[in-house]
């Protein structure tokens, strides 16, 4: 686990004419989707896999302090690289040509 980091909520009174700063302790999250449809028992196993794998590389780039894009692009990549996934491949567009 990474280091929760402060993150400061302006809250205003009603009068808005004063604040008070809460700060919240918050750790990052990573939620990745595998994907839909009917999925073979075969393949449930190594998309699972894959699905923690990609969220634990996002993760990690968050705990290292990199943006929520590089996260993202992680995770992604990631699945990319994946066989067990179609991500990035046009794969509905192949199945129709």
């Amino acid at each position: 686990m990474c280091s929760a980091q402060n993150i400061h909520n302006l809250v205003y009174h009603t009068d808005f004419k004063s604040f008070i700063v809460i700060s919240v302790m918050v750790e990052p999250v990573v939620l990745v989707h595998g994907g839909a449809g009917d999925i073979p028992d075969s393949r449930v196993v190594p998309k699972l896999a894959g699905v923690r794998r990609a969220a634990r590389r996002g993760y990690k780039v968050l705990c290292n302090g990199g943006s929520v894009i590089d996260a993202v692009q992680a995770a992604v990549q990631d699945m990319e690289d994946d066989e067990h996934f179609n991500a990035g491949m046009c794969y509905i567009f192949m199945i129709t040509s």
